[in-house]
C-alpha cells in the first residue's frame, strides 16, 4: 500500500502563518520606534569647554545628527586668540531604546554611546575609558543648539 506524502496539518499551518505575521509586525514596530526617535533627535548639538580665564583655552564641538542616520562632528579650539579647526569626524548612528550609538567612519570604526535625555546627549563612554586607561575624561554632554 503506497504511503501518502507527508502533510502538515492545517492548524499548524495557520499557527505558523500567524506567528510569521506577528513577527513582521513586531519588527516593524521596533523600526518605527527608532524612526520616531531619530526624527525627534535630528539636530545640531553643542559641547563647549571654556577654561578661561585660568587658561587661554576654549573648545567648541558641534555634533550634527542627520535624518538619514549619518552624523558629523567638528571641533574648533581657540588658544591665546588663535582659532584652529581639527579634522572633522563622521559616520553613521543607530538608536537602541534611549541609547544613541555613533560609529565613526574616520576613527577606525570605533563606536561611542550617548544616553538621549530630552535636549541633551550624555556620554556613556567615560567609565569605559577610565577602566581601560585609568584616565578620567569626565562626562561629555552635548546640548541641542537652538
Amino acid at each position: 500500500m503506497p504511503h501518502a506524502p507527508f502533510s502538515i496539518p492545517n492548524t499548524f499551518r495557520r499557527s505558523l502563518a500567524l506567528t510569521a505575521f506577528a513577527l513582521v509586525f513586531v519588527v516593524a514596530a521596533c523600526e518605527d520606534e527608532e524612526a520616531r526617535t531619530r526624527k525627534r533627535i535630528v539636530a545640531d548639538y553643542v559641547r563647549e569647554i571654556d577654561m578661561r580665564p585660568r587658561t587661554q583655552i576654549y573648545v567648541r564641538q558641534v555634533l550634527t545628527l542627520k535624518p538619514d542616520g549619518r552624523w558629523t562632528r567638528t571641533t574648533t579650539m581657540e588658544t591665546r586668540g588663535q582659532t584652529e579647526e581639527s579634522l572633522p569626524d563622521s559616520g553613521t548612528f543607530r538608536i537602541q531604546g534611549v541609547t544613541l550609538i555613533l560609529r565613526s567612519l574616520v576613527e577606525g570604526g570605533q563606536s561611542r554611546r550617548f544616553t538621549i535625555g530630552g535636549d541633551s546627549l550624555f556620554s556613556a563612554n567615560a567609565a569605559q575609558v577610565q577602566a581601560l586607561t585609568g584616565y578620567d575624561i569626565g562626562e561629555e554632554v552635548f546640548v541641542r543648539s537652538r
